[in-house]
């Protein structure tokens, strides 16, 4: 079976293909936004306590005693610190997809 693929063939697999990824893309995204709004005390208010905790035991304790770093107030030089440590925390030890995890009927994972 001799099938000839021209370039507009090409072309057209090359579109379809590209909204297969993105459709697929957009469900991933918008399936696992609803499932961290959904449980937000263990996804939102974890790395919000910790962040927050740090701030007050860090700067509220050690901020007096250190002063100024570079002419920026402790707490104010701590704070991107705390934020990189709120988002890359939870994205590092939380790396699986949900549908990796699904267990059920018919699963062998």
């Amino acid at each position: 079976m001799d099938v000839a693929f021209d370039r507009a063939s090409a072309a057209l697999l090359v579109d379809s293909l590209e909204k297969t990824y993105a459709d697929g893309t957009v469900a991933l995204a918008s399936r696992e936004t609803r499932r961290v709004v959904a449980l937000w005390t263990q996804t939102i208010l974890p790395p919000a306590v910790t962040a927050l905790l740090f701030l007050a035991v860090f700067g509220g304790a050690l901020g007096p005693r250190i002063g100024d770093v570079d002419g920026i107030a402790y707490a104010a030089f701590l704070l991107p610190g705390l934020l990189v440590l709120t988002v890359v925390g939870p994205a590092v030890s939380d790396w699986h997809p949900a549908p990796r995890v699904r267990r059920g009927r018919g699963s062998r994972g």
